[in-house]
């Protein structure tokens, strides 16, 4: 029983130091695609007058453009 112990007392703390590394991981690469963005004015050659009006305030809209690599 002793050695069965001893080995839950070195795994777990093994898995939830994997996982946690794996986590912070996820979180790194998340924050890396997010500042690979660029935000671009699609009426920035249209005179004021011209733009449509903002029905809501805090929305923005999101466009992804890229190629399918075989």
């Amino acid at each position: 029983m002793q050695g069965r112990s001893r080995q839950i007392l070195i795994g777990v703390p093994a898995a939830l130091l994997v996982l946690g590394g794996g986590g912070i991981a996820v979180a790194a690469y998340g924050r890396s695609l997010n500042g690979n963005l660029s935000r671009t004015d699609a009426f920035a050659g249209l005179p004021e007058e011209s733009r449509p009006t903002q029905a809501l305030t805090g929305a923005m809209n999101v466009l992804l453009l890229g190629q399918r690599l075989p």
